[in-house]
């Protein structure tokens, strides 16, 4: 089981994780892309599919299939991918639909024999313990009111695009986005919560051996409604 939660972006944000993908995965295999937290009347299918071919050409794999609804997903046998890859969008909007059409099992299956999921943003946040760490990011537009989620990253909840700006915004701006989510996280780890703040350069990976951060930017812990950055 490998499993590469990203903070964002594509493969040239994080060419530590792209590079330890490589290693680890099946490359006779397909990958599959799974882009369901993202709205399809906004972003169409051939948005995604020219997408995620330009994202993973450097990348050598037995082809990319593509899934366009939760109903889709929940009929395809996940055990023949090499890597099951999952893009950004609303993650509540992901967590429900994977949780209401039977695919949570199917993922905890398909790891549990040995898979490699790479999650990005959203797809990322799904596999720490609470997506509600998401909440000042990411709009509650299905009235999701259970929060749990995979909890494969020690109990940790998972917080992408940390430090990541527009390039077009102002400092002002920036230093207004960092507050909004620096408090909004302190105030949710208050109460025993745990959470990986990452920017889009870095990821949670998660392995046999544990639990760790990879990259080439600083990352943030926040915890008792604390928080302290560690350098990579």
């Amino acid at each position: 089981m490998y499993l590469f939660l990203c903070g964002g972006g594509g493969c040239e944000k994080h060419p530590v994780v792209t590079k330890k993908m490589i290693e680890v995965m099946d490359h006779s295999k397909p990958i599959l892309y799974i882009p369901l937290a993202d709205d399809h009347d906004v972003f169409p299918k051939q948005f995604h599919l020219d997408w995620i071919a330009g994202e993973l050409a450097p990348i050598e794999n037995g082809g990319i299939d593509m899934v366009s609804s939760f109903e889709e997903l929940a009929e395809v046998d996940l055990n023949k991918y090499g890597v099951l890859y999952i893009g950004g969008g609303n993650t509540y909007q992901l967590i429900k639909g994977i949780k209401e059409f039977g695919i949570y099992n199917k993922i905890l299956d398909y790891l549990n024999n040995g898979g490699v999921v790479n999650g990005s943003s959203a797809g990322a946040v799904i596999f720490g313990k609470n997506v509600d760490a998401i909440a000042s990011m990411d709009d509650n537009i299905v009235g999701l009111s259970d929060f749990t989620a995979f909890d494969f990253a020690d109990g940790y909840s998972i917080f992408p695009h940390y430090m990541n700006y527009s390039s077009s915004a102002t400092e002002d701006e920036k230093a207004t986005l960092r507050k909004k989510y620096t408090d909004a996280l302190i105030d949710f780890t208050r109460d025993g919560e745990k959470v990986f703040a990452i920017p889009e350069e870095d990821a949670v990976f998660v392995s046999g051996d544990g639990v760790c951060v990879i990259g080439d930017r600083p990352y943030y812990i926040f915890k008792d409604g604390k928080y302290e950055e560690f350098q990579l």
